[in-house]
């Protein structure tokens, strides 16, 4: 792991002492750089119901982090065994996130984690695949319990968008949610990210804002 000066100098969201990134990640720090402003942007469009917010993508824990300081909770979910380490490190002074060393989908089979050809040393560009003999939980969203109203669910979850909305259609129909997608595609991915648009448009939601690579969509 690495100590991230970076992240203490650039946000004043956390009293934690200091910010830990995996050993080979040379990514996280201009990943840093640009999670502020996307939450700015999520924030202005999302509108005023801030109860809970599940959020897949944890990585080293800047997003959960920061939506921390606007939700009374945040469910965080990062298969990554070293992103997890240092997202458990960094956030142990935040007490209102609960993480899970896990990856969301439809199901509650194991999963196994890859990386695309070149990018070993990018945490955040790691995807999982179906494996049964995987040694990652995936958990389906409609299996959690006791987590109040969920007002926002965001998704980085490298292709496996539409499957964890697969995994979560019973709370997305119950609590109506503003949804926020990664809008790239990925030469590993089984289905195109507007395939996950179009199934939520069939539940009456609607396109309401975008940048760069993300989606944001309310009814």
């Amino acid at each position: 792991m690495k100590n991230l000066e970076i992240i203490k100098q650039a946000f004043d969201w956390t009293d934690c002492d200091e910010w830990l990134a995996p050993e080979n990640d040379w990514s996280t720090p201009i990943h840093c750089r640009l999670v502020t402003a996307e939450i700015d942007w999520v924030m202005e469009h999302h509108g005023w119901a801030w109860h809970t917010c599940i959020q897949a993508g944890g990585n080293i824990g800047l997003w959960p982090a920061c939506y921390a300081t606007k939700f009374e909770r945040v469910i965080t979910f990062e298969p990554a065994a070293d992103s997890f380490s240092c997202m458990y490190s960094n956030l142990s002074c935040v007490d209102n996130v609960t993480m899970h060393n896990a990856a969301v989908g439809d199901s509650n089979n194991p999963v196994t984690l890859k990386y695309p050809p070149n990018k070993q040393d990018r945490s955040g560009a790691c995807y999982v695949e179906p494996d049964n003999q995987g040694a990652i939980p995936q958990i389906r969203i409609d299996d959690l319990e006791g987590i109040g109203r969920v007002d926002l669910i965001h998704l980085d979850i490298e292709g496996r968008e539409l499957f964890a909305l697969h995994g979560a259609e019973r709370t997305i129909k119950k609590h109506k949610p503003t949804i926020v997608l990664e809008n790239r595609p990925l030469s590993h991915m089984q289905v195109s990210p507007l395939h996950a648009v179009d199934w939520l448009k069939s539940f009456g939601y609607k396109i309401v804002a975008q940048r760069q690579q993300d989606i944001l969509l309310k009814l």
